[in-house]
């Protein structure tokens, strides 16, 4: 989103723009709405990436789009699932609102403050790094230990924190954790992906389309030494990995957070400050991956949007055989079965609700999501529907046949290494503020470099906006151009 953005905007302001993307077969990136993954798929229900529309005012980009291009949208209240003890047995409603209000009570109004008002300086034997310490730390120091213990708060934990953070709370800052819920979401049934095309293909028929080639991963940009213009100023080179050449006044690189921590990407000294260097180093990439389940039947409530499973200590046996590798450290570490579980396909999603396929969308959060990388297919697919047979029980799955399967893996997909941005422990918002601060002719833009909005297709649509708008200042004082925004929607183009 980023990138498109961007271009869409310096496209209409007259420049030539083009956009090098480097996976062979689609742009979009995070968006990725996967209509062959599936025979019959028609959207929403294999949405790999982006999903939901969160908050769904007019300063959302995805609402915004929507409406602009009259996409249909539709409620989506997955944030409040119907949740089970196992065995068909359901969470009764009243205690699952009272259980519910005082975890928000304790998580986003009481911690908060408690941390807030923490004074670093007179605890010890803690791991403070530049005066924060993790968010689990925080609930067990300042004596909200309930919210780890307790099963149902364990899957709280799992569903609202660190399926938004992306990582675990243990590795998860305090100083910056906040109220990060979103309310009034909503499903696009066609799939977020549709969002992306009136952009590339122009959305009028005064603008252009996008040119955008596929398969130019870029692993080096550095100054062109042939095209000096003046002792400062230097035309850019940009080289792919299968060597072809570019060149280029301005470039504005939009690939993830996790791809510049990964370094596959060499840059000219000169072009990157030790601050924005820091920075990427300081920020964290989390991860979180999904499984879609397509069944030749429904054995589900359809009218419920999501579903959610109480952990418990019998699901153990998912993590016993991965813990006897040893090369898999990062997951015996895991404080206990019960919490790694909790984050194991504890949620899932009724796609059925807002496309009519018979498919369940699964999540994986933090260690689980990396625990689904390390496992086969059929592995993951066994784990998935003993999940679902522990949920609905097992006499309801019993003819039930799964007729198709996909699951992501985000953190082995080069172009993506993880799938957003959150704060560990002793990073700020100065950090992500630091990559605005770049002057050219190398402008870096993305979800990891928007305050407001990290995380979110809003931060990246908002971060093209601003790298758009540096590129035309730096072009304007260094070249001359003459550029014009007549074209520009100035209601896209506001970031306010």
């Amino acid at each position: 989103m980023a990138g498109i953005k961007a271009a869409r905007i310096l496209e209409n302001a007259g420049l030539n723009v083009t956009i090098l993307e480097g996976r062979h077969d689609r742009y979009g990136g995070r968006i990725w709405t996967n209509y062959e993954a599936m025979n019959g798929s028609t959207g929403a229900e294999v949405d790999m990436g982006a999903s939901w529309i969160c908050d769904d005012g007019i300063k959302n980009t995805g609402m915004k789009l929507s409406l602009a291009q009259k996409i249909p949208t539709v409620f989506s209240d997955f944030l409040n699932p119907i949740l089970y003890h196992g065995n068909d047995s359901r969470v009764h409603d009243d205690d699952w609102k009272n259980i519910y209000k005082d975890y928000r009570r304790l998580m986003f109004d009481e911690l908060p403050l408690s941390i807030e008002n923490w004074d670093p300086t007179t605890k010890k034997n803690l791991k403070i790094t530049d005066g924060d310490i993790s968010l689990k730390v925080a609930i067990r120091t300042l004596g909200y230990s309930k919210l780890l213990s307790d099963p149902v708060f364990a899957f709280l934990n799992s569903h609202l924190i660190e399926a938004d953070i992306g990582a675990e709370m243990g590795l998860t800052s305090a100083k910056m954790f906040e109220d990060i819920t979103a309310k009034n979401t909503r499903i696009i049934p066609q799939g977020y992906a549709v969002i992306l095309k009136p952009l590339v293909d122009g959305s009028n028929g005064q603008e252009q389309p996008l040119k955008i080639l596929l398969d130019k991963e870029v692993i080096s940009i550095k100054f062109d030494k042939n095209y000096k213009i003046n002792e400062t100023d230097r035309w850019l080179r940009i080289t792919t990995k299968k060597g072809d050449l570019f060149k280029s006044r301005a470039v504005i690189i939009t690939v993830p957070l996790g791809v510049l921590k990964a370094n596959t990407i060499i840059f000219d000294e000169k072009l990157i400050s030790r601050n924005v260097k820091r920075s990427i180093g300081k920020l964290g990439f989390g991860l979180m991956n999904k499984i879609h389940l397509k069944f030749n039947e429904i054995f589900w409530p359809k009218s419920y949007h999501a579903f959610g499973l109480l952990p418990n200590k019998d699901s153990c046996k998912y993590i016993k055989e991965v813990r006897k590798n040893p090369k898999r450290k990062h997951i015996s570490n895991a404080n206990n079965c019960s919490e790694l579980d909790a984050s194991l396909y504890h949620s899932w999603i009724n796609g059925y609700l807002y496309t009519g396929q018979k498919v369940l969308i699964g999540y994986a959060t933090g260690k689980a999501a990396r625990l689904t990388e390390a496992l086969s297919d059929d592995n993951i697919k066994n784990i998935a529907l003993d999940k679902l047979r522990e949920i609905f029980g097992k006499k309801k799955l019993n003819k039930i046949k799964v007729a198709a399967m996909v699951r992501t893996k985000w953190l082995q997909d080069r172009f993506a290494r993880g799938t957003w941005t959150y704060h560990p422990t002793g990073s700020t918002s100065a950090d992500l503020e630091s990559f605005s601060q770049i002057k050219g002719p190398l402008f870096i833009a993305g979800e990891h470099t928007n305050p407001e909005n990290y995380g979110t297709v809003t931060g990246a649509h908002n971060s093209g906006i601003r790298a758009a708008r540096a590129v035309l200042d730096y072009l304007y004082k260094n070249y001359h151009h003459e550029y014009s925004l007549e074209n520009i929607d100035p209601n896209l183009i506001n970031i306010d």
